[in-house]
């Protein structure tokens, strides 16, 4: 299951942060989020480098056409609430994208 709903056409819609990526970040009305792709899935560590194709690519368009995004948070993925109950967390802008390489050397 991908976390990045929409098309490399028409941007993305909605995304999940559900705890899979060990490097997204929830800071108040600011999200940092690591995409999809390139991750191990038993750690969440990435592993390889992800590519801006499919739902990153889509995540992307969205930084350059001003699409609003749906985010919808696992509770206790980058949160402090103890149920795994997922729900409506609100509209985000796509503010900037970038790719960075992986660490291999962990």
């Amino acid at each position: 299951m991908a976390g990045i709903s929409g098309s490399e056409k028409e941007g993305a819609d909605s995304i999940v942060l559900s705890g899979g990526y060990e490097d997204d970040e929830v800071r108040g009305d600011e999200i940092v989020y690591t995409g999809q792709g390139g991750r191990n899935v038993q750690t969440g560590r990435q592993v390889a480098d992800q590519n801006i194709r499919g739902g990153n690519r889509a995540l992307a368009l969205g930084s350059l056409n001003g699409s609003p995004v749906r985010v919808i948070r696992k509770a206790g993925a980058a949160s402090r609430s103890p149920t795994g109950d997922y729900r409506y967390d609100g509209l985000y802008l796509v503010d900037d994208y970038r790719q960075e390489g992986v660490d291999r050397g962990s």
